[in-house]
């Protein structure tokens, strides 16, 4: 063979779940006619990955971490192996100066579900109005969507005493929605009539349950209240002082 001047990956695309250790990966030293070539010295490779949550490693159960290889003097072959906590498909690069880096893409299936999460963002609803549309989503350990293998009925309830609705009118009341299997989120809607910050809860048989606080302002004042308790005086004596609130339709 010629010097080698190109860096390649000899191993088979890598299916892993999230958090797993992926089979061995390998990189091979080439000539530019695609020989495996060997390398008169010691040649460090410098691996990296496209995903925030990749990393690489020396040993087959992950445990030694790595941010290089060397492919030994007188060989073309370095090995390693990756863990990923990022569903996706990343790419991993393998580079070093004077070579033509290899690229790879992986593949990374979430882990299995353990957990509800709200995917919506809070919302700041008046008191009476439904609110906009708000999403659960089953997902790994990992915050990876994670899809259910059977449908799993969600249990929904407020610290604030609203209801929940199927629909964004909110004209049918619900207790709670499902997660279709073999997909990963459901969607609702909510009212209030009393203003406050109340916590959803969304929770499932077995799964961590999600929570989130959403905030509920008054409606438009409608009506006038009394908000000190009424008084007994003496006839001629002066009251302490009487307050008038203007509230909403809900008090």
């Amino acid at each position: 063979p010629a010097v080698a001047s190109v860096l390649v990956f000899t191993s088979a695309p890598a299916v892993v779940t999230a958090g797993g250790c992926s089979p061995l990966t390998s990189v091979q030293t080439r000539d530019a006619f695609g020989n495996a070539s060997n390398v008169a010295a010691a040649t460090g490779l410098t691996l990296a990955s496209t995903s925030t949550g990749g990393t690489f490693f020396s040993n087959s159960t992950c445990t030694t971490g790595i941010a290089s290889l060397t492919v030994a003097a007188g060989t073309n072959t370095g090995i390693f192996y990756f863990r990923d906590t990022v569903a996706g498909t990343p790419t991993l690069t393998a580079s070093a100066a004077s070579f033509t880096s290899a690229t790879q893409a992986e593949t990374i299936n979430p882990a299995a579900v353990v957990r509800l999460a709200f995917t919506s963002a809070p919302q700041t609803v008046v008191a009476g109005v439904c609110s906009a549309v708000a999403t659960v989503r089953s997902q790994d350990t990992f915050g990876n969507a994670s899809n259910v293998a059977a449908a799993t009925a969600v249990a929904l309830s407020s610290s604030g005493g609203g209801t929940f609705h199927s629909d964004p009118a909110c004209g049918t009341a619900i207790a709670g929605t499902t997660i279709a299997a073999g997909t990963n989120s459901t969607t609702f809607y909510f009212r209030h009539t009393l203003s406050g910050a109340p916590t959803l809860t969304a929770a499932a048989a077995g799964l961590t349950p999600a929570t989130q606080g959403e905030t509920i302002v008054s409606a438009a004042p409608a009506r006038l209240a009394w908000v000190t308790p009424a008084k007994t005086l003496t006839a001629g004596a002066c009251s302490t002082a009487l307050t008038v609130q203007t509230q909403d339709a809900f008090g």
